[in-house]
Order: C-alpha cells, then structure tokens, then sequence
C-alpha cells in the first residue's frame, strides 16, 4: 500500500491533496517525476511546513524516476492542512517541487501522546555521516603510516588492522634474475697521461765505498774484491712492501754462484737463503770482457756480506 502522486516540475498543475490521519508513519509517499530527469547519485529531500510553523526536513529515497518518502511521525503530528515540498539535490544542482498539500485528519486516539517537535533528520544525518568520514579518514591515516615492508624471511609484509601486526604476503622480495645483458661497444683510446715526477733517490749510498749510479748500481769492479759488504741503510724499497740492492761487476769473470751472509764469512757458516732472491744477469761488454749484475730482494733490509 503507497499514497501515489504524479509530479511536474515544469508546470504548476495542481496535485491533489495527500490525505493522511495524524500521528501514523506507515504508508509511504511514492512520487513520479514525468517532465525531468533526475540526474544519476542525485540525493531527493521532503521538507514539511506543520500548521503550527514547526518543520520537518528528511531524506527520501530515488529509483529511476519515482521519490519514495517513508513519513515519520513527526510529519504528521499536528491536524489540520499543511504543506510539503520535494528537494532534488546533485552538486550544484538543485531543483524543488511545486508546493504539495498534505490534509492530516484527526488521531483521537493517541491525540495527547506525541509532541510535534521540529524534525531535521537530513541534518542529524549529514552529521553522522561527517562523524563516520572523520572516523574513516583517521582510521586510513593510522593504517597509512605502516607501509610495506621487508620480513625476515625476505617476503613483504603488510600491516593488518584487524591483528594490529605486519603479515607476510608470501610475495618474494627479490624477483628472478634477468637475461645477461650484451656487450657494450668499446670506449675510445683514452688520451696518454702526464709524465710523473721523478721519484726519490734510493737509499743506498756505497758499497765498499764506491758510490751507485742513477739507477742504483754500485760497480764494485773485479770480482777479486769478495766478499762485499753492504749495510740495511743501502737497500731501496720495492714494490709489495719489499727491498732491493744491486751489484754490478765489470772487466771480470761473471761471479756466479753468488752466497749471501749475515755475518763475516768463516767456514761452516750457513749463508741466508730464506731472506731474498738472488739474480745474476750476464752483461757482455766486448768480445773480452764480460760482467754481470746481481740484485738482491730481501722483506727487510739488513746488513751482511757478498760472496761469490
């Protein structure tokens, strides 16, 4: 059962009076709107003038082009005539029905037991749909300040509001390896570098007293001269944190083998040969006269002896 009425917002026909007993809320109010659109997520509104002056202001409800009102009691708590009005709302959008007379008879029966108040349901609803937007936007930016993260078991994990924790997604962190890229054209030739500077003169002074060259070299001449002397100050540091000293002879046999000693030669004496490497490199100077260079690498320099 429905109060039905048809409506047009184009034109001022008149709309039968709505005959209704005071104090009821049972039968609802089903409007058909014929010369206008309603606009699609439109909102539709009734807002009730009681004889008295007091107001009523709910929502109603839109299905295609029909406005369904459920009355409250409020609506009709005073007898006697008085008026309603439709309101259709989309954003900027407002349209409102022509004025709809309401004719609320009598309710003798419960005439005394309700009290017409005004009734602004529309409002006390924005209301509660502000508290639950504000509760919404509070709740989603709580949960907004637990991002994704990594677990432990390299899975990500998000943030459960329910359990107040992160939980695994089973989702791996680290995706699968991608195909070996291919190889890069060469760079240009790159230009020569700047000559360094001259490095530092090595530390060996002499060896029995002779004086080494540019290079390091000390010619100790004949090798009639054994053993040669040499002290830790004389050695020149290598590379990879080690030392070297160099012996060169000329006009004389090529000494080899060559013994190294830490003390004075005697017999029976072991000569070291867990300190350095020895090398000999023939040198030939004429067609009789022939030389050699012998160079010694040591972890530490040390004084000692040269035999040959």
């Amino acid at each position: 059962m429905s109060i039905e009425r048809i409506l047009f917002f184009e034109r001022t026909d008149t709309t039968p009076p709505i005959h209704v007993v005071q104090y009821t809320n049972a039968i609802p109010l089903i409007f058909t709107i014929k010369d206008w659109e309603i606009p699609s997520g439109a909102e539709a509104r009734i807002f009730i003038k009681k004889p008295s002056g007091l107001e009523v202001y709910t929502t109603a409800s839109i299905s295609g082009e029909t406005i369904t009102v459920n009355p409250t009691t409020q609506m009709y708590a005073e007898s006697g005539k008085q008026f309603g009005q439709l309101q259709i709302i989309k954003d900027e959008i407002v349209q409102a029905s022509f004025l709809l007379p309401f004719d609320v008879e009598p309710n003798i029966i419960t005439e005394s037991a309700i009290e017409s108040t005004n009734e602004y349901t529309i409002i006390d609803q924005l209301i509660e749909d502000a508290q639950q937007a504000v509760e919404a936007a509070n709740e989603a930016a709580k949960n907004a300040s637990y991002t994704p993260k990594i677990g432990s078991d390299n899975t990500w994990e998000i943030w459960n509001k329910e359990s107040q924790s992160y939980q695994s997604t089973g989702v791996n962190a680290t995706g699968p390896q991608g195909p070996q890229g291919e190889q890069g054209e060469p760079g240009p030739q790159g230009e020569p570098g700047p000559t360094g500077p001259a490095g530092p003169a090595g530390s060996v002074t002499s060896v029995n007293g002779i004086e080494p060259d540019d290079s390091g070299n000390v010619d100790i001449g004949d090798i009639g001269t054994s053993p040669v002397s040499f002290t830790e100050s004389q050695w020149k540091t290598g590379t990879s944190g080690s030392y070297f000293i160099r012996f060169t002879y000329s006009n004389g046999n090529v000494p080899w083998p060559v013994a190294v000693y830490k003390t004075v030669p005697q017999m029976g004496y072991p000569y070291i040969t867990d300190y350095f490497l020895v090398m000999c490199e023939v040198k030939r100077y004429d067609d009789e006269n022939y030389g050699a260079q012998i160079s010694l690498t040591s972890k530490e320099p040390f004084d000692g002896y040269l035999v040959f």
